[in-house]
């Protein structure tokens, strides 16, 4: 823990959400961009709760709730709270963070649990759903901590504090577990915002990387254990490690690490306590675009639409949807957020439910503070005549058990040529298949062997075989074989 301890703030961009539910004070409003405030906690403690602020200028103060770790105390809360009361903004509150995983001495939830996510196995230094329970008691401990010194506690700012000098046990999908589990808590008490404090190089190590374009990875590896309630990527950022209020200015225009633009930059002003600059809002806006912008679908087919989103550099996060689908057209994403530039696929699919006619689908994008819409035109046509056939000779045949039977399947094409994938199934406890070749490159042959062996039971078995072409179309042909038993005489042979 560094001794000057940059902690939690105020984000330029939501400092309304931010401070305007802050208890009753002579001056509770949101500081603008470019307002420079302090953050303090422990290490300006003195004997006797006291505190080495008081009298300390700035316009807005940010006071640390731990005692340099998670379940721990400041013991100069209640001082140095008085004291951010009595500056010209709101006050905000931080709390430190850890994983330390199974080797936590505080709490650590056990195997089967949910508490609330599920944690599978707690011996696990990696097992999500037991990191994201440390996450949440540790941040219930803390809201506990400061409510006990502060009044409206839960009605102010929060942040986090994430750094490399804590424990971190886990992986990096863990670890953003944890953290993702203090959000959810202190979020679900009522507290308007939660933001999260840390370097580039610190939230690299600590989550591997988490942002808005790999948070669908790690939702994905969260999901049997959890699904966040207030997404990280939600979350205002606070970037550490300035060195001057010019270098902390150029942080708020360009360093982030999660890729959003920071609502705060921390800087050493001189004055033995870091000081944090207010970022002033960058104008965020993007384009949409749509490629192709129209096209012809037949019913009971689907196409592919090419989603863009360009950035102008704010790097926000846009949330994709469509509209205006008629009955029988249904419209998904591949990514239904995109973040900063960025593109998704969006397939366009019409069942049989549809009426052939044209259809303008209006695609929206909204982003943190701008939206934009494009235009897909789909037009829906009847379904082409079945252009694909598969045939098989013969269509029947009889072998012995242990004996196999060879029929030739037959390929046929009308139109354009594509591609056709070859498989087939047989009823349950009937004869091994094999097709060679199993795929064609356009119109062909191809031979299906069915084998038998000893101990398959004589009877009448359906053979289906399916040929599916690179457009998706299919056709498929049947084959019936008759198994019969071998003869005593051949197995006494046999034996004999």
């Amino acid at each position: 823990m560094s001794r000057l301890l940059v902690r939690y703030g105020v984000p330029a961009a939501l400092a309304v959400t931010l401070f305007a539910s802050a208890p009753a004070r002579a001056a509770a409003s949101a500081p603008p961009g470019g307002a420079v405030g302090h953050d303090v906690s422990y290490p300006q403690c003195t004997s006797g709760g006291g505190t080495t602020v008081t009298g300390q200028g700035g316009q807005f103060g940010v006071v640390g709730v731990t005692d340099g770790l998670p379940w721990s105390a400041n013991p100069c809360l209640t001082a140095e709270y008085s004291w951010a009361s009595g500056l010209a903004y709101a006050p905000g509150l931080y709390a430190n963070t850890a994983n330390p995983a199974p080797h936590s001495s505080f709490y650590w939830p056990t195997s089967g649990a949910s508490d609330p996510a599920l944690c599978q196995n707690s011996a696990s230094t990696t097992d999500p759903g037991c990191a994201y329970d440390y996450g949440w008691h540790a941040a219930k401990n803390a809201l506990s901590t400061a409510a006990a010194s502060v009044s409206g506690a839960s009605s102010l700012a929060w942040w986090l504090d994430v750094e490399i000098a804590n424990s971190w046990n886990g992986n990096g999908t863990s670890n953003a577990a944890d953290l993702q589990g203090a959000v959810d808590y202190l979020r679900s008490q009522g507290v308007p915002s939660v933001g999260v404090y840390s370097s580039p190089s610190d939230w690299q190590t600590i989550t591997g990387g988490y942002n808005g374009g790999t948070a669908s990875s790690y939702a994905s590896a969260w999901a049997p254990e959890f699904t966040a309630q207030y997404p990280l990527t939600g979350s205002p950022v606070w970037v550490a490690g300035a060195g001057s209020s010019t270098t902390a200015s150029n942080t708020c225009q360009s360093t982030s690490f999660t890729g959003s633009q920071p609502q705060l930059a921390q800087f050493a002003d001189g004055t033995g306590f870091d000081a944090d600059l207010v970022c002033s809002p960058v104008p965020q806006s993007f384009a949409l675009s749509l490629s192709p912008a129209s096209g012809t679908v037949a019913i009971g087919s689907s196409t592919n639409v090419t989603a863009s989103v360009t950035d102008s550099g704010s790097l926000q996060q846009v949330s994709l949807s469509a509209s205006g689908q008629p009955s029988g057209v249904s419209v998904s994403f591949s990514k239904s957020t995109v973040y900063g530039s960025g593109s998704s696929t969006m397939t366009v699919s019409v069942t049989s439910a549809a009426s052939t006619g044209s259809y303008p689908i209006t695609v929206s994008g909204t982003g943190t503070s701008a939206s934009q819409q494009a235009t897909y035109t789909l037009t829906v046509s009847q379904a082409p005549p079945q252009s694909l056939a598969l045939s098989v000779s013969p269509t029947s045949g009889t072998v012995k058990a242990g004996g196999s039977k060879q029929a030739t399947l037959t390929v046929t094409e009308q139109g354009a040529t594509q591609s056709v994938v070859l498989s087939g199934t047989v009823s349950p406890g009937g004869p091994r298949l094999s097709i060679t070749p199993s795929s064609l490159s356009g119109p062909g042959t191809a031979t299906m062997t069915l084998s038998t062996s000893r101990s398959t039971v004589p009877g009448t078995y359906t053979v289906t075989i399916t040929a599916t072409g690179s457009s998706g179309e299919k056709s498929t042909a049947t084959y019936t074989l008759v198994v019969n038993g071998r003869s005593a005489g051949a197995h006494q042979a046999k034996s004999g």
